[in-house]
């Protein structure tokens, strides 16, 4: 039974409702919101507000109503213009209510403010209302809310009547043809056979080399790819652009660009000198920028990709063109485009027209997808359903990727519901494109349908970094709590992503050393299909001279200001119901903020940009990312700290003082400063309790610094729920007694964790800080640098049983390394500039003798160990393994590790006798005098234990 509404105000009643929650995409995720909070707001002795009791349980039932026939009229607004209407009124009352219920919500914390600042870390409760007296602004703030909710509700009378018109037939929290929902695993699909583009690749790879005329290898060259969305334009341009032959032609002067629109000349010149210079650029003035174009690519043989291309505005193309020029012969330019008008304008003797696939292909690519993970027998099953539903896909490729990765883990079932759905015969030019991803929406949850559409906001081309955008979903309130755990929401959200990235939502993954995404973009047409179904609900507004009139109901806007002129941004005046909003521009601003009361999300970017004036008023500020450049220092004001519902606060560029108040805000779980500003003590961080990232831009983490106290260590103490902490300038005096109340063995949540001492200091002093400096035993990531005690084994360190990775660096003095072999879950070991180290063996390893015979049991050292890097150990003269071990016997070491790395160990004499049961793949040594002839190939004493691994380097 699902309590989804029930109070009076005055005594607290619960009405149970006996349907289960069901409904879909935005409006229901909305109702969900609603219901959860609303009921934290009962029970508060409330009598005072007449009548009220009745609002609210009429308000319930209304919506209980409405949630129940959600999924039929989601279907049948994409042919009922009627339905359409009614789930718009609908969308529109319910944000409405949610920014009343914020409202509420923020007062109430507010008066605990007022009334007594609340314990450090402690939840919002909201009991200020147990007094036996009210104040008369408290009566009137009731009052005030009552009117709200009534006038709502009348609204949502008249929605509820509206709905019987339409007949809607009530359906259950199913998917889209009422069979189970599967638990799904997260696994990104790539499909590494391109189908139906061989042909295309082979001519474009021809069109690349020199054409053997002295006249076409003198011009720059210009290749324009045509062709519909989600034909595979880029696919085609990215597989061309990573051959080997290719990468020969250019040499590492190959740039690909995401042009999109606008066309930003500026922008895309940046990123080609970056790209060619390998640095980042500072210069923002595009006189300037111009002349740095030319002299970065003046002389030189390149390649460029200019990716989605949509103006045909020849004077900006020329500007362009004039300094490709300047590359020397054999140069290349490809462009992707869906407009054969570009292809003319930059000249279309090279063009090449894509065309669909074929129904072969299609069904080739959707069972790759679809049915990899089956056996070939169990494949012959889906033969002819799955030839029938790759007709469907139209020819294109996106089409048939999005239906395979959806049909993955479908039974056949569901194929034959899919095929016979009505979905197929809607006719709509626009929404016949989208029909295979309609499939793949509605297979969602309502959550993710949420998540997913917020992406509309974002320009084509977007890097999403995965973290931030599962904290702007979080802003927006699209995950609740069921636990009250702090991490509860950025779990939801992860699995979100997850779910979305398994059905192809997303695309080109970015991976950090141990597969985790970090970022990833969206294909055009996956964007457009996102836009398509949130046309009256988000826009991206693209202002050149003229300010464009944004409209009355959007929710969700995003100005890209392309003008050089600084912008007013009097089309905003009007914008009081905005919950998002995202201006970029290239001179500086001060967004009008007195107008914007119901902001959740403000992203500002752009030279000289200002946070407004009012920012304290903005109370349902949940997310603020500021960049004015990295030179530019911004102020923030004191009244920051009336923001009591921020999570997240991002300053990318420096700032000139963070404020005391900032220590009110202790539901902000995210905090990014820039490196160069907060010049002052800011021991009011300290108080944020509710931290769980405190990141440094250009570090990633906060950094602690001896030249400037920015935060003590005993700031940490309350810190409970960072997931990383670097602390640097460790090692003085003073920091024996703050490590202990750091605490940082009660930070269950901390995951990273890295450890900067300074050389100016003591090695005494160094090995009781580390020793004081206990961590969790969740930690998965430490690092150390620049430790000076003459032992490595604090009592903690084979404690860390969830520890993946280990990175000693440059700590000098130690001669004798801890177990490590004993750490069931260390994946990756490097060991750099250790110079004290002179041998290791049996207490590395963690055992030293061992019984080899037959009845001995099994022991597995280094268990998980993939990788091991030792660097610069050029006192390392030995490296062994145990006294007892044998080839085949029940003593393994390292029977996971697949790469070793050994590089200026000048002294080290020989490799140790269990890596020949090592499943190795990758081996270098570089800089290893003595080793480069033990290992030499078939005469060295070592060889045996390595000729096993397929890929060897040795170098001088």
């Amino acid at each position: 039974m699902n309590e989804t509404w029930g109070f009076l105000l005055g005594e607290t009643k619960m009405i149970t409702y006996t349907e289960p929650y069901n409904g879909s995409g935005v409006i229901s995720v909305l109702l969900q919101q609603l219901t959860s909070v609303t009921q934290e707001h009962v029970g508060e002795n409330l009598k005072l507000v007449t009548r009220v009791d009745k609002e609210l349980e009429s308000l319930g039932a209304n919506l209980v109503a409405i949630k129940a026939v959600l999924t039929d009229a989601e279907m049948r607004q994409l042919k009922e213009e009627a339905v359409k209407l009614w789930l718009e009124d609908l969308k529109d009352v319910s944000y409405d209510m949610d920014s009343v219920l914020d409202k509420w919500n923020t007062a109430i914390l507010k008066s605990k403010f007022d009334q007594g600042e609340p314990k450090v870390g402690s939840s919002i409760l909201f009991s200020c209302f147990h007094c036996t007296k009210l104040s008369p602004s408290v009566i009137t703030h009731r009052l005030k809310i009552a009117k709200e909710i009534q006038s709502l509700n009348r609204k949502l009378e008249m929605i509820t009547l509206r709905k019987n018109r339409f007949g809607f037939i009530e359906t259950s929290d199913a998917s889209l043809f009422s069979l189970r929902r599967p638990n799904y695993t997260t696994s990104f699909l790539d499909v590494p056979i391109i189908y139906g583009q061989h042909d295309y690749k082979e001519l474009l790879i021809n069109q690349l080399r020199l054409g053997g005329t002295d006249q076409d290898d003198k011009e720059l060259k210009f290749i324009p790819i045509v062709g519909m969305g989600g034909i595979g334009k880029t696919t085609l341009a990215r597989n061309a652009y990573n051959d080997a032959e290719v990468k020969s032609l250019f040499k590492g002067n190959m740039i690909w660009v995401c042009v999109s629109d606008p066309f930003d000349i500026s922008r895309i010149a940046k990123e080609i000198i970056e790209q060619l210079t390998r640095q980042p650029q500072l210069i923002t003035g595009l006189e300037l920028l111009m002349i740095k174009f030319q002299e970065s690519i003046e002389g030189k043989k390149f390649l460029l990709v200019l990716d989605d291309v949509w103006t045909t505005d020849y004077s900006k193309w020329l500007s362009l063109e004039h300094v490709l020029k300047l590359g020397a012969i054999g140069s290349r330019v490809v462009v992707t485009t869906r407009n054969e008008e570009v292809a003319k304008m930059i000249g279309d003797t090279n063009k090449i027209s894509l065309s669909k696939l074929s129904e072969e292909d299609c069904w080739l690519l959707l069972k790759e997808v679809a049915l990899s993970n089956k056996t070939e027998q169990e494949k012959q099953n889906f033969d002819v359903i799955g030839q029938k539903i790759a007709r469907k896909c139209n020819g294109l490729p996106l089409a048939a990727k999005a239906l395979g990765s959806l049909l993955r883990v479908k039974d056949i079932e569901y194929w034959h519901e899919m095929l016979r759905s009505e979905i197929w015969e809607l006719k709509n030019m626009e929404v016949e494109l989208f029909n295979p991803l309609l499939f793949s929406y509605y297979d969602l949850t309502p959550v993710e349908r949420r998540c997913f559409l917020y992406c509309a906001i974002f320009p084509k081309d977007n890097v999403f970094d995965r973290d931030d955008l599962i904290q702007q979903w979080v802003a927006q309130g699209y995950f609740k709590s069921r636990n009250n755990g702090q991490h509860e929401f950025e779990q939801s959200g992860l699995v979100c992503f997850q779910n979305l990235a398994t059905r192809s939502f997303f695309q080109e993954f970015k991976y950090d050393n141990y597969n985790f995404t970090l970022e990833c973009k969206m294909h055009d047409i996956v964007h457009d299909f996102a836009k398509y179904l949130t046309k009256n609900e988000y826009s991206i507004q693209i202002i050149s001279d003229v300010e464009k009139r944004v409209e009355l109901n959007i929710r969700h806007l995003n100005l890209i200001h392309v003008s050089l002129a600084i912008p007013t941004f009097s089309n905003l005046k009007k914008k009081k119901n905005l919950h998002t909003l995202m201006v970029r521009c290239h001179f500086g601003c001060m967004v009008p903020g007195e107008h914007l009361r119901c902001l959740k999300t403000l992203i500002l970017k752009g030279e000289l940009m200002k946070l407004p004036t009012n920012i304290g008023d903005l109370i349902h500020l949940r997310y603020i990312s500021i960049d004015s450049g990295i030179e530019i220092m911004i102020n923030v004001p004191p009244t920051i700290g009336n923001l009591l519902n921020l999570q997240t606060l991002k300053f990318f560029s420096r700032i000139k003082e963070l404020p005391e108040e900032v220590g009110k805000l202790t539901n902000l779980r995210h905090l990014l400063l820039s490196e160069g500003g907060t010049e002052t003590k800011q021991s009011s961080i300290g108080k944020l309790t509710s931290l769980q990232t405190l990141e440094n831009r250009d570090q990633r983490f906060w950094a602690f610094k001896k030249n400037r106290m920015t935060m003590e260590v005993r700031d940490f103490r309350n810190l409970n729920n960072l997931r990383k902490i670097w602390l640097e300038g460790l090692g003085r005096e003073e920091h024996k007694e703050e490590a202990k109340e750091a605490q940082l063995h009660n930070k269950t949540s901390l995951v990273h964790l890295h450890l900067i001492f300074d050389f100016n200091s003591e090695m005494e002093t160094h090995e009781i800080v580390l020793e004081t400096l206990r961590p969790h035993e969740n930690l998965q990531y430490l690092r150390i640098e620049g430790y000076l005690g003459g032992s490595f084994s604090p009592s903690w360190m084979v404690s860390l049983i969830n520890m993946r990775s280990l990175c000693l660096y440059e700590c000098v003095n130690y001669n004798k390394m801890p177990p490590l072999g004993k750490l069931p879950c260390l994946e990756s070991l490097s060991i750099q500039w250790s110079r004290g180290l002179e041998k290791m063996g049996a207490e590395f390893l963690g055992v030293e003798i061992y019984d080899n015979t037959s009845s001995a049991t099994e022991l597995l050292l280094f268990p998980k160990l993939k990788q091991l890097q030792i660097k610069n150990a050029d006192s390392l003269k030995e490296w062994v393994g145990v006294v007892g071990w044998k080839m085949n016997g029940p003593l393994k070491i390292m029977p996971s590790l697949e790469t070793l790395q050994l590089t200026g160990c000048l002294v080290l004499e020989s490799l140790p006798d269990f890596l020949e049961s090592t499943p190795l793949k990758n081996l270098e040594i570089r800089r290893c005098d003595i080793l480069e002839n033990t290992c030499k190939r078939e005469t060295g004493d070592d060889w045996p234990k390595i000729c096993h691994v397929p890929n060897i380097i040795i170098e001088k």
